[in-house]
């Protein structure tokens, strides 16, 4: 947890980018960005968070105490990633479970089933999901039972080790714009002061 705040604290956030079309990736475009957290949750929001997420939520509540939910990477105020606050979380869920519907118990994972979406990556449709302590990716064109960590704070770290790897291992959704051509701009190296 140490480490994902510091990372969201850090001075001047930017990532280099390569025009999507470039197969050379030539990065020729750096994109500065922001972070916006919200304030810790109240009592009320952390005891509803804890009925959600009954197993293993001790790192999540915790996490939701400090803030609840954070936009990371944006630009022209879309953020890359989101981490949805507390009273977004029924709707969020409703979205999510709506992939699902007319499909066979059988034919889906446990944390399809009974798992928390509490977070995405921007314009994807595909959600991070708190499922007995873990964290697991629901990418509506694999259909794959993919954790992302074993942990919701080893997940936090593995979001912020590389991010521009964890998102475009995630189905490359994140692109930037240079605000003056219709160019998509894929995100690769991340840097910061």
């Amino acid at each position: 947890m140490k480490e994902f705040l510091e990372h969201i604290n850090h001075k001047n956030p930017n990532f280099q980018c390569f025009d999507c079309n470039d197969e050379s990736e030539t990065l020729n475009l750096n994109v500065q960005v922001y972070h916006t957290k919200n304030e810790s949750a109240s009592a009320d929001e952390l005891n509803k968070l804890r009925k959600l997420v009954k197993n293993g939520n001790e790192e999540i509540v915790e996490f939701y105490s400090i803030m609840n939910g954070v936009k990371m990477y944006c630009q022209n105020n879309q953020p890359k990633i989101e981490l949805f606050p507390i009273h977004k979380l029924d709707d969020e869920n409703e979205a999510w479970q709506y992939d699902y519907e007319g499909m066979e118990s059988n034919e889906l994972y446990d944390f399809q089933k009974e798992g928390i979406a509490f977070g995405e990556i921007s314009q994807s449709g595909n959600y991070f999901i708190f499922y007995q302590g873990k964290v697991y990716y629901a990418d509506h064109d694999g259909w794959e039972e993919t954790i992302l960590g074993n942990s919701f704070f080893e997940f936090l770290n593995e979001m912020i080790k590389d991010p521009s790897k964890f998102m475009y291992d995630r189905g490359c959704y994140s692109r930037f714009e240079d605000g003056k051509t219709n160019k998509q701009w894929i995100p690769k190296q991340y840097k910061s002061e």
